[in-house]
């Protein structure tokens, strides 16, 4: 009898937990569409759009140039093309209520993929004005507990 109900305790203690944590999340949602691949049919061609979902301002730090940094992927045969640039510095991005920006990424299968999707996520990281800006962006962007928004599922092409 014990066990039943410690069973049925556990259970909804992990659905409240799994639902607050999608409840969370909800306020930015990442989109992810294959607009091309190329003629090398090692890489693929991604949109990424970013849509505050909320109904207040948000404010999250991304690089001005490698804003790749910013973005992990959910399957291991396939690397983020790095962005080459000259000036590259953390920068705000800025959403108004309901209001998107894209990013394009370039993805390289390294090798071959066990599945035949992955998603892409963006990794949240806040950065407060009184702060020395490379240094946080630098501690948030290498912490193994950052917050990360993932997308919908993207098929390998």
């Amino acid at each position: 009898m014990m066990k039943n109900i410690f069973s049925i305790i556990l259970f909804i203690l992990l659905i409240s937990c799994g639902n607050k944590k999608h409840k969370e999340n909800q306020e930015l949602i990442l989109t992810a569409n294959a607009i091309k691949t190329t003629n090398n049919s090692k890489e693929l061609k991604i949109q990424i759009k970013l849509t505050n979902n909320s109904e207040s301002v948000k404010s999250y730090s991304i690089m001005s140039c490698s804003y790749s940094d910013n973005f992990v992927l959910g399957n291991s045969a396939l690397l983020i093309s790095p962005i080459e640039c000259d000036k590259n510095f953390p920068a705000r991005l800025i959403l108004n209520p309901n209001q998107s920006k894209t990013h394009n990424l370039t993805i390289l299968k390294i090798r071959a993929s066990k599945t035949e999707d992955f998603k892409i996520g963006f990794k949240i990281i806040k950065i407060q004005d009184n702060s020395n800006y490379f240094d946080e962006y630098e501690k948030q962007i290498k912490d193994p507990n950052i917050k990360i928004v993932w997308s919908n599922p993207v098929k390998i092409q």
